[in-house]
């Protein structure tokens, strides 16, 4: 059995804020790891594939792998945040096989990223095929990964939340394959955004058929997507918090297959909704097969989802 012990570079890095399966992400079979250091502004892919020689970079095969040596692994990255202050690596997650390539991609959110105003929130879609290009960007290839080039690669995306005080991607994951057309899909929370009322929070689902128009929704095919405008594209939605100070979308998921018809389904929670008492919460199950009725519940089918109908 092979236990190992994942060591922060620094103080207050807060490394392993975030952990989750990054997928497989190279392709051999196995699947990788992926931990954010919230208070560095970095998150760390680390390859099954190299967590023996990780563990023996410091000479000694003890179990214990030092984060800050991890980028000098042939198929693991660091990715540094864009910014100061950003909070990159606040959730990170698989986003399943977005281009579908059969390699697993990665979505890392930064919610106190400022690319929509002021702690709107960014995330980013790192796709496997563009990881060594994107480490390669700066002009060194060291296996570390500036997050605020990554949308010039031809795969991947940035997301920027829709409002100043969104803090889109305080939750990011796989929505697993929603639209049944073999590729993974993503979900986005912004908790603190207004949809339904004062932070009544929303999430938002993006497919991967509508990442291209998504991107040219404002005339600039560069990689950069506006969650504001998401709502407008085919197949994605934007579901609103049911209530004022609801924060809905603090959590997100897939949520399997729940109803057996061979398409993902979602689940969103939202910890301050008040269902059954003052803050007692609420989660809120989606069906894909319902997606399009929810939309047209109140009368426009504009792909804005009121989670309160």
């Amino acid at each position: 059995m092979s236990l190992y012990r994942f060591v922060g570079v620094s103080a207050y890095d807060q490394s392993g804020y975030s952990v989750a399966s990054a997928g497989d992400v190279d392709g051999d079979g196995k699947d990788d790891l992926i931990i954010g250091a919230r208070g560095a502004g970095e998150s760390y892919l680390i390859t099954a594939a190299d967590l023996a020689a990780a563990d023996a970079a410091d000479g000694l095969s003890d179990g214990v792998v030092d984060l800050g040596s991890i980028a000098s692994q042939p198929g693991s990255y660091k990715f540094n945040g864009a910014n100061a202050g950003d909070s990159s690596g606040y959730s990170v997650a698989s986003a399943g096989d977005v281009d579908g390539d059969g390699k697993s991609d990665l979505i890392i959110g930064a919610f106190q990223a400022d690319g929509g105003g002021a702690d709107s929130g960014e995330s980013y879609l790192i796709t496997a095929a563009d990881l060594a290009a994107a480490d390669a960007a700066d002009g060194v290839s060291d296996g570390v990964v500036d997050l605020g080039s990554i949308a010039s690669q031809p795969g991947s995306y940035k997301f920027n939340g829709a409002n100043a005080g969104d803090f889109s991607g305080r939750s990011v994951a796989s929505a697993g394959d929603v639209d049944g057309d073999g590729k993974d899909d993503l979900i986005i929370g912004a908790y603190q955004a207004d949809g339904g009322g004062y932070g009544s929070g929303e999430s938002y689902l993006i497919t991967a058929a509508d990442l291209a128009a998504a991107d040219a929704a404002d005339g600039l095919s560069d990689g950069v997507v506006d969650l504001g405008s998401i709502a407008s594209q085919p197949g994605s939605y934007k579901f609103n918090g049911a209530n004022t100070g609801d924060s809905s979308g603090f959590s997100v998921a897939s949520a399997g297959d729940v109803d057996g018809d061979g398409k993902s389904d979602l689940i969103i929670g939202a910890y301050r909704a008040d269902g059954g008492g003052s803050d007692s919460g609420e989660s809120y199950l989606i069906t894909a097969a319902d997606l399009a009725a929810a939309d047209a519940a109140d009368g426009l089918s504009d792909g804005v989802v009121d989670l309160g109908s």
